[in-house]
């Protein structure tokens, strides 16, 4: 009779070790479709802001216009600047928040954002002069010193987070 027991304690503790594996398996495969899960919707929100942001960008860039038409000088140059950096401020909140997607998103979107908001500064720069040519407006600009402040106004959040360590390249 005591080898039963001991017998049937070697069951129970096999089978509570099948039960414990068993258990650990689920978890780990729940783990791997949450994560799995995870991955896509972080995904679909990356692809949803990066769309959400190209198009907030283009239209809060043509608010930018009656600045260009009426301001000249330092008020110009002061709110291309506040453009750029407000810009600037919702690509790094973009990329920071979804900085555990892969690398090549980081890429994609650290080539796309930048080119999109050349692309839209160049067109509303063309739609003022074109307004101001039709108003026979006065106001005189460099359009290139417009693009470069407006890029480096863009960049700077993003790149005072990699300095200060906050967010690795």
């Amino acid at each position: 009779m005591n080898k039963k027991r001991s017998s049937s304690k070697v069951k129970k503790k096999s089978s509570a070790q099948i039960i414990k594996q068993s258990t650990e398996n689920l978890q780990l495969n729940r783990a791997l479709h949450n994560n799995k899960v995870s991955k896509n919707l972080d995904q679909f929100v990356y692809w949803t802001s990066l769309a959400l942001l190209a198009l907030f960008n283009l239209i809060a860039c043509f608010f930018l216009i009656p600045f260009l038409m009426f301001f000249d000088g330092f008020y110009l140059y002061l709110s291309v600047v506040l453009f750029g950096l407000m810009f600037g401020l919702l690509f790094n909140f973009l990329i920071i928040g979804l900085e555990h997607l892969d690398d090549h998103h980081m890429i994609l979107a650290g080539i796309f954002i930048p080119l999109l908001a050349v692309v839209d500064i160049v067109i509303i720069l063309r739609i003022t002069e074109r307004i101001n040519s039709i108003l026979k407006a006065t106001v005189q600009y460099d359009i290139s010193m417009i693009i470069i402040i407006f890029i480096v106004a863009f960049i700077l959040p993003y790149l005072a987070t990699v300095v200060t360590g906050k967010h690795k390249i």
